[in-house]
C-alpha cells in the first residue's frame, strides 16, 4: 500500500520515526507539510522528547524535487500546506495519514481524494462525517475497506476506550468519569499572550491549565448506554510528554483488586495484547515515554471501594509514540485488506 503522510507535527514526525525504524508492508511515497525541507529534516533527527534518530538522516534535491534520505529509503517531500495543490495522483497514493488536525469536515478530507488519493486516515475526531471512526483493536474489524474517509480517533480514546470494554465485559460500567492530565501541546503559548480562551493564554510551563475536552463525546459513540452517565474534564500540565487518565467508574457487579489483577494481567482478551499493557511497578509518567501500548494501567494507583461497586483507575499513556503506532496499526490492517 502506497500511503502520504500530510502534516508532520509532533505525531506526522513519530510515524516517519517509526516508518524509518521497523519493517513494513506500507510504503510511504510521499511526505508534506507548509514548512522547508531542511526544518522538517532537522527535527526528525533530533527530537526533544524522543531522542535523536539513530540512523543517518539528509535532504537532496534531485529533478527539482525534495527528497529526504534515511539509510536505503528516500521519500519525497512537498513543501505545500493546500491539499488541493497536492497531486497524489501521479504518486498513485491508496492512503493519506492527515496529521494536521485541521481538516474540520468531510469536505476538507475529501480534497485529498479530489486530489488523486484513495482514502484518508485522519489524526483527529470529527463530529460527524466520517465512515468509521476507528480504535484499534476495539472496532477496527468494523472497516470493509469501501470507506474512503476514517478517523483515527483521538489519543486519549485509543488509551480508555480499551480499558473501558474490558471492564464493561467483566464487570459492566453504569456510569463514570475521566479527568485528563495531558502534558502541554504546541497550540500552548511560552508566555502570556492574548488568545481567546483566557486559561490558554496563559504561559504553558507555569501552571496546570483547565481546558474543554470532548473525550465524553467519544466514549459516548463507543459505549452508547454511557449516553448521560460519563463525563469528562481535562488539564494540560508543564511536562513534555505522556499523559494520564484519572478515571472513576461505578460497576454492575463487585470486583475486588485481585479480579482486576487478573483481568489486566493475565486474562487479557487476545485483542488488547500489544494495546492494554499493566504495571505494578513505582513509576512516573517520564518512565513511559516511548511506550507502544495505547495505555498502561497502574496497579499501585488502583482503587475499589463501595463494596467493590465503585474503581478508581490511573492510566499512563504516550499521547504521541502510541497514538502514532495505531495510526500506524490502522493503515496496515487497510493494506491487508487490499
Amino acid at each position: 500500500m502506497k500511503v502520504a503522510i500530510h502534516g508532520l507535527g509532533r505525531i506526522g514526525r513519530a510515524i516517519v520515526r517509526q516508518y524509518l525504524s521497523y519493517p513494513s508492508e506500507l510504503e510511504i511515497v510521499a511526505l508534506s507539510d507548509q514548512v522547508r525541507l531542511d526544518q522538517v529534516v532537522h527535527l526528525l533527527k533530533y527530537d526533544s522528547a524522543h531522542g535523536r534518530l539513530t540512523s543517518s538522516i539528509s535532504c537532496e534535491q534531485r529533478d527539482g524535487g525534495d527528497l529526504i534520505r534515511c539509510g536505503e529509503t528516500v521519500l519525497r517531500y512537498r513543501q505545500q500546506a493546500d491539499i488541493h495543490r497536492l497531486d497524489w495522483e501521479s504518486l498513485d497514493v491508496d492512503l493519506v495519514l492527515d496529521c494536521t488536525g485541521n481538516v474540520r469536515s468531510r469536505l476538507d478530507a475529501e480534497a485529498h481524494l479530489s486530489s488523486g488519493a484513495r482514502r484518508v486516515l485522519l489524526s483527529h475526531p470529527l463530529a460527524e462525517g466520517c465512515d468509521a471512526t476507528v480504535v484499534f483493536g476495539f472496532n477496527h474489524q468494523i472497516l470493509e475497506g469501501t470507506e474512503r474517509v476514517i478517523s483515527n480517533a483521538s489519543c486519549t480514546s485509543n488509551a480508555l476506550v480499551p480499558v473501558l470494554d474490558c471492564l464493561h465485559t467483566a464487570f459492566g460500567i453504569v456510569s463514570g468519569s475521566s479527568n485528563t492530565v495531558h502534558a502541554a501541546m504546541n497550540d500552548q503559548p511560552v508566555s502570556d499572550t492574548y488568545r481567546s480562551d483566557p486559561r490558554c493564554s496563559r504561559a504553558a510551563g507555569s501552571s496546570v491549565i483547565p481546558v474543554d475536552t470532548g473525550l465524553d463525546k467519544g466514549i459516548i459513540r463507543f459505549f452508547p448506554h454511557l449516553q448521560g452517565r460519563f463525563v469528562s474534564t481535562a488539564v494540560r500540565v508543564p511536562t513534555l510528554n505522556v499523559s494520564a487518565l484519572d478515571v472513576v467508574l461505578r460497576l454492575e457487579k463487585q470486583a475486588t483488586k485481585a479480579d482486576l489483577h487478573h483481568l489486566f494481567d493475565e486474562a487479557l482478551p487476545e485483542r488488547y495484547q500489544g494495546i492494554v499493557a499493566f504495571s505494578s511497578e513505582p513509576l512516573v509518567s517520564t518512565d513511559f515515554n516511548g511506550e507502544t501500548a495505547s495505555v498502561v494501567v497502574d496497579a499501585s494507583q488502583m482503587r475499589v471501594f463501595d463494596g467493590g461497586r465503585m474503581l478508581k483507575l490511573w492510566l499512563w499513556f504516550d499521547n504521541e509514540w502510541a497514538f502514532a503506532g495505531r495510526m500506524l496499526d490502522v493503515a496496515r490492517h487497510l493494506a491487508r485488506m487490499a
